[in-house]
């Protein structure tokens, strides 16, 4: 939602026409520089292109500021998991590091996690599942030994497709939206430490 609403402040602010959902959709699996020039076809100009591509980072993470919030139980199941020496890390496809870290500095703590990284830190060509199976190592395990938290489609195959279980935090989605995850419930505070337990060693 606040990634839809970054991007439709900078059409605003530049006199671009209107960006809508479906639109922006289609810019989520893309790289800011292809969303410019291909998706919403603003530029091909590469120094346009970096301009609009920092412009959205600045709106989006102001956005991030004012509006971001954590999911219910989140912060709890993070203490829980420090209590058994789980390392954690914090991912997101969407998110440039910077505006990833701020979110993490107002939700929770920089402390809470092990790492932080985001897609700009994969060579171009690899995806998300290659992002996950480089932190599992980061993180000093292995993909197969490893639970991914989502909410999005996209991150239960790229999950899969690591080598990693999935339990994905539905919240306001409709549950068949990320069905195929390992296991999916409604909000963090319905987890136990024993449901990741049972999943790693199914």
């Amino acid at each position: 939602e606040l990634y839809e609403q970054a991007w439709r402040q900078v059409a605003e602010s530049e006199g671009f026409p209107v960006v809508n959902s479906k639109t922006t959709a289609r810019a989520l699996d893309v790289s800011d520089s292809v969303a410019i020039s291909e998706i919403f076809r603003w530029t091909r100009d590469r120094k346009e292109i970096s301009r609009l591509a920092e412009l959205k980072e600045i709106l989006l993470t102001g956005l991030v500021k004012k509006h971001g919030r954590e999911q219910p139980g989140a912060s709890r199941w993070l203490t829980s998991l420090q209590n058994f020496d789980v390392r954690c890390a914090c991912i997101s496809s969407r998110l440039s590091h910077y505006c990833l870290v701020t979110l993490v500095e107002i939700l929770f703590s920089a402390e809470q996690f092990h790492v932080i990284a985001c897609m700009g830190e994969v060579p171009v060509g690899e995806g998300l599942a290659d992002l996950l199976q480089q932190v599992a190592l980061a993180l000093g395990t292995t993909p197969c030994a490893s639970v991914l938290f989502c909410n999005e489609t996209r991150a239960v195959l790229s999950a899969r497709r690591a080598g990693m279980k999935s339990i994905a935090i539905c919240g306001s989605q409709k549950r068949f939206q990320v069905e195929d995850a390992d296991k999916v419930v409604s909000k963090f505070s319905d987890l136990v430490l024993f449901d990741m337990r049972n999943l790693i060693h199914e």
